[in-house]
C-alpha cells in the first residue's frame, strides 16, 4: 500500500512539474511574438512612408527605437 501511496505523491509531483514547464514554455513563446522586428533604414521608410531624416527625427524624439550595428541603422518596426 506504502508503494501505491509513493507512486501517486511521485506522479502528482511529476504533473505539477510538466505544468510548470508547460506555462513556462507558453510565456516564453509570448515574450518571442512582443520582441520588436528590427527594419533597416530603406524598409522602414517604406513601412511608416516617410523620409530618412523623419526616422532620425523620431529617434530623437523617442518615437521609435533604433540599433546600429557596425555602419548599418535599424529601426523597430513599431512605433512608441
Amino acid at each position: 500500500m506504502n508503494v501505491v501511496r509513493n507512486l501517486i505523491s511521485i506522479l502528482t509531483q511529476l504533473l505539477v512539474c510538466l505544468q510548470d514547464i508547460k506555462s513556462l514554455l507558453a510565456s516564453s513563446e509570448a515574450q518571442r511574438v512582443e520582441e520588436p522586428e528590427w527594419l533597416d533604414v530603406p524598409q522602414a521608410m517604406q513601412r511608416f512612408n516617410v523620409s530618412e531624416r523623419t526616422l532620425r527625427r523620431w529617434h530623437k524624439e523617442e518615437r521609435i527605437s533604433a540599433i546600429s550595428i557596425g555602419h548599418k541603422r535599424f529601426y523597430s518596426a513599431r512605433l512608441s
